[in-house]
């Protein structure tokens, strides 16, 4: 066996001293940028949607305001058999006064006989927003013409009773009535 002698070529690898930071690879730092950009897009994305949402709910709330006034007010004319022999129609008005909605009938023919109804009370944060929408039609086919509520994409018939010039709430199944949707008459 032959020996041969060969210079022992030095590295100089130092250890980090402590406390020093330590390098990193150049792979995982374009994965760090990546994910650091990914990150700030995401946020970026995520603010413009909660600004763009807050801004249309804004803007919604100021056309409500210019079309229906606060507290939130609704009318409409029809011929509901009231006596409206003068060709004037009967006026309906619905507010929604912080949350308790009333409808307000008067009279085609004898405005200072004004009927008050009581509507549903509404509980909750900004729903004395809400409009209430009424309208006239033929619910139950009798010829006269039925007060139809809607409140929160929810319909609240009232029936006409012509004998006693007034609406009363339908009854769509049998058993009590809330409270709170009976008419009350002026």
């Amino acid at each position: 066996m032959a020996v041969v002698r060969r210079e022992l070529q030095h590295t100089h690898l130092a250890l980090p001293a402590v406390g020093a930071p330590q390098r990193i690879r150049r792979g995982s730092g374009r994965l760090l940028s990546a994910l650091s950009s990914l990150i700030v897009v995401g946020l970026a994305v995520w603010l413009a949607y909660t600004l763009i949402g807050d801004g249309v709910a804004w803007a919604t709330q100021k056309v409500d305001d210019l079309r229906y006034g606060y507290p939130r007010t609704v009318q409409t004319d029809g011929y509901v058999g009231y006596g409206e022999t003068a060709g004037q129609p009967t006026h309906v008005v619905a507010v929604n006064l912080h949350g308790q909605i009333s409808i307000l009938v008067v009279n085609g023919s004898d405005p200072t006989r004004v009927r008050v109804l009581r509507g549903p009370t509404l509980l909750g944060d900004g729903l004395d927003l809400v409009a209430p929408l009424v309208r006239l039609a033929d619910v139950n086919h009798d010829g006269a013409a039925d007060l139809i509520l809607r409140v929160n994409d929810q319909d609240i018939t009232y029936l006409n009773v012509p004998a006693r010039h007034t609406f009363q709430l339908a009854r769509s199944a049998p058993g009590p009535v809330n409270a709170s949707l009976s008419t009350r008459g002026g």
